[in-house]
């Protein structure tokens, strides 16, 4: 892997695997939103980040943040790759992404893949990822394949998402064939190949770093992403979630413009979130859609939000959908936003959330929210 390469990798790992988590008291009614919001759907990783209670206003902060990245690599089967075993694929896992150095966990042994035979082996690089690697031979298009499958340890990404990847992920891939049944969503990358298996919101691209480049490493072509050699890189749009309530004494917004001034004046405070090992910063603010239902006032919009580790920064382009409402003598305010990422490691991908993937969340935790 060359440099840029490197760059790109060690960054993401540095960025995601920080997390803030109060450690002020947590209540019963911010236990009992925690409750609820990970008992929505398998894999939730919802966590208190920040909250500020008084009687009369305050606010409360929930994150719910995991990583996880599945590859599918491939190249020619040729004489020096007709033998595979388990040292082969621990050769692999210490030299395919070049100074990397893992740390062989002991997990090992021999599976079956599309009717291949296949060898595992299981390693952790620096007690921040755990990885697996899966080779197997296809004969039928003359290929080696090595399905790649990753989650971030210290994130505390649960263990759904590595489960998932070898199991239902490993056995929807098509090496060959292009028909395999599986209840997952299958992603046919014919001008490859290839077709894979992936959860619902999951999204699948060919993984280009840079073309016409010597480089021997995933992400690097000579001449170019093909069905003899290339990776497919596979992720979810879900990584990065949030949501947070302000509630204060009850507020005299009654109209489009007003709850519009009210958002705008949350959006435009330096920080979201203070202290701990990093600070939010959101910024570049929109608001495209005021709507008015009956008590209910809904705003739909996006924002970039720059996460500032101390000695580096992300930066994160949001969408998100605020609610406002009074309620008894309090005011409340909604906000349920979603990572919409364009790019991950500086290379454009488009991670930005279905249309109705977010109604559903946004619905989902509203409700726990609004009928409390």
């Amino acid at each position: 892997m060359d440099n840029t390469a490197k760059t790109f990798f060690y960054t993401g790992l540095i960025l995601i695997s920080f997390l803030f988590i109060s450690s002020k008291p947590i209540s019963n009614d911010q236990n009992d939103y925690l409750v609820k919001l990970n008992d929505l759907e398998l894999g939730n990783n919802w966590k208190l980040i920040d909250h500020k209670e008084e009687s009369a206003n305050g606010y409360i902060a929930f994150e719910d943040s995991k990583w996880m990245m599945n590859f599918i690599h491939w190249w020619p089967l040729d004489e020096s790759r007709s033998e595979i075993n388990v040292d082969k694929v621990k050769e692999l896992l210490q030299t395919l992404w070049g100074s990397m150095s893992f740390d062989l966990t002991g997990v090992q042994g021999e599976t079956m893949v599309n009717g291949h035979r296949a060898f595992y082996v299981e390693g952790k690089l620096r007690e921040v990822v755990l990885t697996r690697f899966v080779l197997w031979n296809c004969e039928e298009s003359n290929r080696q394949f090595l399905a790649d499958c990753n989650i971030n340890i210290l994130r505390q990404t649960p263990e759904y998402f590595f489960e998932i990847q070898k199991t239902e992920m490993l056995n929807g891939i098509a090496c060959h064939n292009q028909h395999i049944k599986t209840k997952l969503k299958q992603v046919d990358h014919k001008d490859l190949s290839v077709s894979v298996s992936i959860p619902e919101n999951w999204r699948s691209n060919p993984f280009i770093i840079k073309e016409n480049s010597y480089v021997n490493s995933p992400g690097h072509y000579q001449e170019g992403i093909s069905s003899q050699k290339g990776t497919l890189w596979n992720l979810n749009t879900e990584s990065q979630r949030m949501v947070e309530l302000y509630w204060g004494d009850s507020s005299e917004v009654k109209s489009k413009k007003e709850f519009k001034k009210l958002l705008l004046s949350r959006f435009k405070l330096s920080k979201l979130i203070k202290g701990g090992s990093k600070d939010r910063i959101r910024i570049n603010a929109v608001i495209n859609k005021i709507k008015s239902n009956e008590n209910l006032l809904s705003a739909f919009g996006s924002y970039d939000l720059i996460i500032d580790y101390g000695n580096s920064k992300d930066t994160v382009e949001y969408i998100y959908k605020a609610h406002f409402w009074n309620e008894k003598d309090r005011s409340r305010m909604l906000i349920n936003s979603m990572a919409a990422h364009k790019h991950f490691w500086k290379i454009p991908v488009d991670l930005k959330p279905s249309n109705s993937q977010f109604k559903s969340f946004d619905e989902k935790v509203t409700a726990i929210f609004k009928d409390k």
